[in-house]
């Protein structure tokens, strides 16, 4: 029991921190500070539970995309292993698709 409580203990203030970070991170997002966001989101991805990790990596890459870093974007898209649930994979895979698309016609 001890070392349960202890396992607890150390794990719960990450995850406080990690959702803390999350927080700021769309609040960067919802105000346009992509390079902010992308910075924040990437530490939370480093950290996070199932749900915000997903969140976490799909703004990833629209914060690249939107900052013109179409060809990172489509990297981070295609990096990222695709989710076991059916509307987390669907959200992938339609990031990859469009991600891919926008590479194209930027780059060739």
């Amino acid at each position: 029991m001890k070392k349960l409580s202890l396992l607890i203990a150390l794990f719960f203030p990450f995850q406080l921190n990690a959702l803390d970070t999350f927080q700021l991170a769309e609040d960067a997002y919802k105000k346009a500070d992509f390079a902010q966001s992308l910075k924040l989101y990437k530490q939370v991805a480093q950290t996070s539970s199932a749900s915000t990790l997903y969140q976490s990596q799909l703004r990833i890459i629209a914060s690249q995309h939107m900052l013109g870093q179409y060809l990172n974007a489509a990297k981070s898209a295609y990096s990222f292993d695709l989710p076991q649930e059916e509307l987390w994979k669907a959200r992938f895979l339609i990031y990859r698709i469009s991600t891919a698309r926008q590479v194209q016609s930027a780059y060739s």
